[in-house]
């Protein structure tokens, strides 16, 4: 992900300590004798035996404390804890302490070395603004901080402003008029409602700050002047498993400490010509929009609400079908790719339980604004904010190159509850198979930009009309006051905090 396109890294630099060739002394650790060096990138220290040497080294990145105390028995002699973090199978950060018994000057040298380290690396965060919902998920979000968060950053020497939440939108009531610039990080202990509010409120105080105007259909925010750092806590954490590899705690507090960027996409929703929010994660319509309208009614149910109403709508409930117009932009490049989504499919799988289809031509179109539009019948469309590949293979490649200019559209036509099952376990096991293989019934098309109109619309004040006018964004639902919405992609303007290896340089681990 580069740095000026959607989802890419920030290389970060690496620690530099002033000496250019290695300091080298000896400590003991433990009851051995180790030869102990510290070069411009790594602390090593070996011990060396009848017949091997055993070597151990940290890389000075991922230093979090050093810190020197006289030994109580011995005036010249002092012991160096140094603690770091090194990363475990499924991308689990754990903490490490190793500690060095020397002469007390040889001790503080090495300490301060590696303290320059700590404290010229830029990207590290210093000073945290940390917002906690206590009612996120199963409300463990202020426990979880304080008893596993907060002692971490405290290790770390951290600064932090902590806030807990008491309503809904207060992360953007406190943005609104938090001084940004005297921190480097804001933390949401959550899941991806906050994280969806933190971005709203960003985008409406940088605005705001450069004397612009959300509900202008031609302002495009700008990179946000704070990294994001996710704790997850909530009910959903889609964001902090894709920045971090896992919902682990305790790595994604690491994660904010070492200061490793990644800069997700930013989305902009209108309807009706009129600013609805600002999406961070994703957004869905159609079977998406009923789960989260009759979620939304069992309130009283907590975290359960969603998978029971899923299980509801997918196992008791008939597919509701739209006819749908679609337009879409996307650089040429993808032309074809997106032509070919909609090759096949032309014969309804409902009525034909074999799945059986010959391929039709493409029935898109080129209007004169550059747009391709498709009318057709769909169940669903849901919409990530990063393409949903690059989810899994920054993780399993490192050196892999996402794509920065689109993102996916994934459309769901007409198909039998099996076919939809199928389709949603791989989904919700982020295996990017369908990502990889044309499927008829579930068409990937990349986008940058994108319009729905729903035709045939219900009225409004009837049931049916009020479900076809929920949008889900990032979770939470928003009524439209038309079934018809525009969707554009900003790439690159959320900086978060990440455990990614193409971004930290660590090797993937073996699962």
């Amino acid at each position: 992900m580069a740095e000026s396109a959607g989802s890419s890294p920030a290389t970060p630099e690496e620690h530099i300590v002033t000496s250019e060739t290695p300091e080298q002394a000896s400590f003991s650790v433990g009851k051995h004798i180790h030869t102990v060096s510290l070069s411009q990138t790594t602390l090593t220290w070996q011990r060396y035996n009848k017949k091997s040497a055993e070597t151990n080294s940290a890389r000075l990145r991922d230093l979090i404390a050093v810190d020197v105390k006289d030994a109580t028995t011995n005036e010249i002699r002092s012991k160096m804890a140094v603690v770091y973090v090194t990363q475990k199978k499924d991308f689990l950060l754990r903490r490490v302490q190793v500690t060095f018994d020397g002469e007390r000057d040889r001790c503080e040298s090495f300490r301060r070395k590696m303290q320059e380290a700590i404290d010229t690396c830029k990207d590290r965060p210093r000073r945290l603004l940390v917002l906690i919902n206590p009612v996120s998920g199963f409300s463990t979000g202020v426990k979880k901080y304080r008893n596993v968060v907060a002692p971490i950053f405290e290790e770390a020497k951290l600064e932090t402003d902590v806030i807990v939440t008491e309503k809904a939108h207060h992360t953007e009531e406190i943005l609104a008029t938090y001084d940004l610039k005297s921190i480097n990080g804001l933390v949401i202990v959550s899941g991806d409602g906050m994280y969806h509010e933190a971005a709203n409120g960003l985008v409406r105080r940088v605005a705001t700050d450069t004397g612009n105007d959300v509900n202008n259909p031609d302002y495009e925010p700008p990179e946000f002047p704070v990294t994001i750092g996710l704790i997850p806590c909530g009910t959903g954490n889609g964001i902090a498993r894709a920045a971090v590899g896992n919902y682990d705690v305790v790595s994604a507090a690491y994660s904010v400490i070492l200061g490793y960027k990644w800069k997700n996409n930013l989305f902009r929703v209108f309807s009706n010509r009129k600013l609805v929010t600002y999406k961070s994660l994703l957004s869905g319509f159609g079977l998406w929009g009923d789960v989260i309208y009759s979620a939304e009614m069992r309130r009283s149910m907590g975290v359960l609400r969603y998978p029971v109403t899923l299980i509801e709508r997918i196992f008791f409930k008939s597919f509701r079908r739209m006819s749908l117009t679609l337009k879409f932009r996307a650089p040429p490049e993808y032309s074809e790719s997106n032509d070919n989504a909609f090759r096949t499919g032309g014969r309804d799988t409902a009525e034909n339980p074999e799945g059986e289809s010959s391929a039709i031509k493409s029935n898109t179109m080129q209007t004169a604004d550059g747009m391709t539009t498709i009318t057709e019948e769909f169940i669903a469309s849901i919409c990530f904010c990063n393409p949903f590949k690059s989810i899994n293979q920054v993780f399993i490649q490192p050196g892999y190159q996402p794509e920065t200019t689109v993102s996916d559209l994934l459309l769901c036509r007409p198909c039998t509850k099996m076919q939809f099952i199928k389709f949603f376990a791989k989904f919700i096991n982020f295996s990017d198979e369908f990502t990889e293989n044309v499927n008829e019934k579930f068409p990937l098309v990349k986008v940058s930009e994108y319009e729905v109109t729903l035709n045939n619309a219900s009225p409004p004040d009837t049931d049916a009309g009020r479900r076809e006018r929920v949008m889900n964004v990032d979770g939470e639902p928003y009524h439209l006051e038309e079934p018809n919405f525009h969707v554009k992609l900003f790439p690159g303007r959320i900086p978060v905090f990440c455990n990614i290896p193409s971004v930290t340089g660590r090797p993937s681990p073996t699962k």
